[in-house]
């Protein structure tokens, strides 16, 4: 039997994926010099808008925002100035109710103080 997922949706609509959901991953890169980027990968297959969670970030830490194609990946990712994994993990399980489980990097970001 195929592992199957499915998802509901707060408008009622329901999505079921012939696959197992792949967790979303955030992780922090380095670019030129002491230049942070917080990369979130995997979040379309949650139903995410990319160019809505964009949005929805660049005004929530005054940060410039993006959506990027890595070379090789499969699906498109969401790429945020800084380190900014306690701001995006708050924001998917708090305003979006998406379950702890579900995100991969959480844990050492919720645990920080800030």
């Amino acid at each position: 039997m195929t592992p199957s997922t499915e998802l509901q949706f707060s408008d009622g609509t329901v999505k079921i994926i012939k696959s197992k959901l792949e967790p979303i991953k955030m992780q922090v890169a380095t670019r030129s010099g002491n230049k942070k980027v917080t990369l979130v990968s995997n979040l379309e297959a949650y139903g995410f808008n990319l160019l809505e969670m964009a949005r929805v970030c660049q005004h929530g830490v005054a940060a410039s925002c993006g959506v990027t194609r890595t070379p090789g990946a499969k699906c498109d990712q969401l790429m945020v100035q800084g380190d900014q994994t306690h701001f995006i993990a708050k924001l998917l399980i708090e305003k979006y109710g998406l379950p702890k489980k579900y995100l991969e990097g959480a844990d050492k970001a919720l645990n920080k103080k800030k």
